[in-house]
């Protein structure tokens, strides 16, 4: 499942699955919105996947907080964004918007397994550097003593 507020991005992952004879769901939407009110009621996720989602800071910690609640006991969050060293080469032109590690170092209720920063690949220009997470949620929830 995808889910975006652009359809035109939408159409990319799409048209690679269809490449391999495969389909994805898309969904229009607002990621927070849809995290927290339009996915079913119950509906956890074992991968949570943000690439390139570069909200403004205001809204960044409740998106993260979202994806980490949408998550199923052991699930994953990957994030890739933009980091700030970037600026001017890609991403957002506004360097609020783009990342370093401690922006992502703050999601409450998962377990850090990689934050990096990585080289970004590109075949038609400069890349970039990119902000890498992986992180979990635990097995067990934990409760407050």
């Amino acid at each position: 499942m995808a889910v975006d507020a652009s359809r035109v991005a939408l159409n990319r992952p799409s048209r690679a699955a269809a490449m391999d004879g495969l389909a994805v769901e898309t969904v229009v939407d607002d990621l927070v919105s849809y995290l927290t009110d339009g996915r079913a009621a119950g509906d956890a996720f074992d991968l949570v996947v943000f690439v390139s989602a570069h909200p403004e800071p205001s809204g960044r910690a409740e998106l993260l907080a979202a994806a980490a609640d949408a998550l199923s006991l052991g699930g994953h969050l990957f994030v890739v964004g933009h980091h700030v060293s970037s600026l001017g080469v890609t991403g957002p032109p506004d360097p609020a918007r783009l990342y370093i590690e401690n922006d992502l170092r703050v999601i409450p209720g998962l377990d850090i397994i990689r934050l990096e920063q990585r080289q970004g690949e590109s075949d038609i220009r400069d890349p970039g550097t990119d902000v890498v997470l992986l992180a979990r949620r635990p097995n067990k929830l934990t409760q407050a003593s």
